[in-house]
């Protein structure tokens, strides 16, 4: 399973719809689903694509 992990500390709200949507297009331009996420502090910590 390929992996591609993005990573990085967003000054929103977790629950974003923006970041969330941000987050979805970038799997999908890349093949993948949106497979997990980290908040930490309330920030948006790391979101990973999968592929199967």
């Amino acid at each position: 399973m390929d992996e591609l992990r993005i990573a990085g500390t967003f000054k929103q709200a977790a629950s974003s719809s923006n970041v969330i949507s941000l987050i979805r297009g970038l799997c999908s331009a890349n093949g993948g689903a949106l497979g997990a996420q980290a908040y930490e502090g309330g920030d948006f910590g790391e979101a990973k694509c999968m592929r199967a």
